[in-house]
């Protein structure tokens, strides 16, 4: 099954936000992916902090590592950690740090 429809629906459906991944080299990479910004509380739940997290097809950022730059919808953000496959690895999800 081509898994890769399902993107395609998302992306029609304004699910998905338009990105670009800045490594230096090769060029920039444009590419689409779910994003989420889930909160964090911390300090026995006295403050709250956002997480930045994207959801993409392991295929287009088959080189991404830690310290890369990635624009969300024009906002500067940095790769906090390796990317992590989920399932059978056609999508993975990314933490980053604005």
């Amino acid at each position: 099954m081509d898994l890769s429809i399902f993107f395609e629906a998302f992306k029609s459906a304004g699910l998905l936000q338009a990105c670009v991944y800045k490594p230096g080299t090769p060029a920039e990479k444009a590419f689409d992916a779910g994003w989420q910004q889930p909160d964090t509380l911390l300090l026995g739940d006295e403050a709250q902090a956002s997480d930045y997290l994207l959801e993409f097809q392991t295929a287009d950022l088959p080189t991404l590592r830690q310290g890369d730059a990635i624009t969300v919808d024009g906002k500067p953000f940095t790769v906090r950690a390796p990317a992590q496959k989920k399932g059978d690895g056609y999508y993975s999800t990314v933490a980053l740090k604005a």
